[in-house]
């Protein structure tokens, strides 16, 4: 499997955030306008590349943006902490088929989207990055 994929598997499957939001957990930035609320959509937004004098180290940074969707603030917050308390201080640990070293939360940031006259809420999202070292594999020449 690969990096994303144990990152899926791992926010799929653990109970906190399954909970919430069963299994409504997608790779892209807005999954769906039909979707149930609440979910959960992920995004690799950059990943460095670690290397030492002569060649790659097998160490990668990742970072992940994690958004969490709902229809009320309140929602959109259990969910978010669900997710934060998985994944902030995870490491040293194997993610499926992944060696994950640490994770750790960056910003955070609240872009909830009202009607067009502010009457109501349409959306609630909370989106987060993560910091996630991990191993990757080393190319040989």
């Amino acid at each position: 499997m690969s990096f994303k994929s144990d990152f899926y598997t791992y926010l799929s499957t653990q109970p906190g955030i399954t909970a919430l939001a069963a299994t409504r957990v997608y790779e892209g930035v807005n999954a769906s306008s039909t979707i149930t609320y609440p979910y959960i959509t992920f995004n690799r937004i950059g990943r460095e590349v670690g290397q030492h004098a002569t060649a790659a180290d097998g160490v990668a940074v990742t970072t992940m943006q994690v958004d969490v969707w709902a229809q009320n603030g309140v929602d959109a917050e259990a969910l978010e902490a669900a997710v934060r308390a998985e994944l902030d201080g995870y490491g040293p640990a194997a993610m499926g088929s992944s060696t994950i070293h640490y994770i750790h939360s960056g910003n955070a940031l609240d872009l909830t989207e009202f009607k067009s006259d502010g009457s109501a809420i349409l959306t609630s999202r909370i989106t987060t990055d993560y910091t996630i070292g991990h191993a990757i594999s080393v190319p040989t020449f």
